[in-house]
């Protein structure tokens, strides 16, 4: 047990206020210089003291304090991913497109331990300025409102509703990728290989976050199908090309000049369908998990590109899991067969 004076000593490192996530409040806090490496109690300790001041004017202490009750180790766990991603909040670690996906990474973390703090898109005061994708999407939902028909929830994609609330199509892909045992987050994960690819060819960071080239990262075998121009055969010959290669749990991407799109080919019954985020751009709380028939969706694309006059590119992948083995969580087996995202 720590003494009175200490525990008043470590109090007085901390700070009052902060940036504020809407309706929840972070205080700011000071970490300690120097933190023991080998688990001490007092540095133990002395992370659930921060982490609890950190939590105790968000909606998500009450949970945090039946945590650290009944599972003291767990709550260790939350106290290091909180202090951690505080240090964006605070404006301690840079808010580069790398620290964002390894904020988010965090925050996605903490998540699973049932703690629902915001992403970096969800700040009233945001800590990372929006990427280039995100303003893409914003001019096309407002010139081409999406026409599919209307998204029926399976239990599948109600589940998926859950987990990945008020995520764009993106995040929800690398969400389920991290499902699937496949590090998209942290140091080692695939966003940060392709933040330093691009980096590497002198392009900017947020070029190859996009889902063709996750696909073409993790598929053994990607198909890539371009149609420089739309016109009416071009649903049936883009058909004709795609469907010897639709598989349940591929990554399946759309691409033009001004729009982008991905998400996860499903199957209902006799039915190929697409599993995806979408809403308004601005709007986090729109964002929903649709389950779409993909002959539909593919038709709204392909009209969105020849309302634009711009060229469609369609991208299709399964899961390699010898690449997947690349990227495999730690503590988590690597894939035998093809993985299926939505198994």
């Amino acid at each position: 047990m720590l003494s009175f004076f200490t525990i008043y000593f470590v109090c007085m490192k901390i700070n009052d206020m902060a940036r504020v996530e809407s309706t929840q409040v972070i205080p700011t806090i000071t970490s300690p210089q120097a933190r023991s490496t080998t688990g001490s109690s007092f540095s133990d300790d002395f992370e659930l003291i921060m982490a609890d001041k950190l939590l105790k004017t968000t909606k998500q202490y009450h949970t945090w304090e039946k945590i650290r009750q009944k599972d003291p180790a767990k709550a260790q766990e939350i106290a290091r991913l909180v202090i951690e991603r505080h240090r964006w909040v605070e404006g301690k670690s840079p808010v580069t497109p790398e620290g964002r996906i390894i904020f988010d990474g965090l925050t996605d973390q903490l998540r699973q331990h049932n703690i629902h703090l915001y992403n970096s898109n969800q700040f009233s005061d945001p800590i990372f300025k929006p990427e280039p994708a995100e303003v893409e999407e914003k001019s096309v939902q407002q010139a081409f409102p999406r026409t599919s028909k209307a998204s029926y929830e399976t239990s599948q994609v109600s589940e998926l509703s859950q987990r990945h609330a008020n995520k764009n199509c993106f995040e929800f892909l690398a969400g389920v990728l991290e499902e699937n045992g496949i590090a998209y987050y942290g140091k080692n994960g695939i966003g940060c290989h392709l933040i330093e690819k691009a980096q590497h060819q002198d392009l900017s960071p947020n070029a190859f976050l996009t889902g063709e080239a996750v696909t073409e990262l993790l598929s053994s075998e990607p198909v890539s199908i371009h149609l420089p121009q739309i016109d009416d055969r071009s649903f049936e010959i883009l058909w004709k090309k795609l469907e010897p290669h639709l598989r349940e749990g591929a990554i399946l991407s759309y691409s033009s000049q001004y729009f982008g799109h991905t998400g996860i080919v499903g199957r209902s019954e006799d039915q190929w369908e697409y599993i995806n985020s979408s809403g308004s751009f601005g709007n986090r709380a729109s964002y929903q998990i649709k389950e779409e028939d993909l002959k539909t969706e593919i038709n709204s694309w392909l009209e969105r590109a020849k309302k634009n006059h711009t060229f469609l590119s369609v991208t299709i992948g399964g899961i390699d899991p010898k690449r997947a083995a690349l990227f495999s969580k730690a503590g988590v087996s690597s894939p035998t067969n093809t993985v299926n995202l939505l198994a």
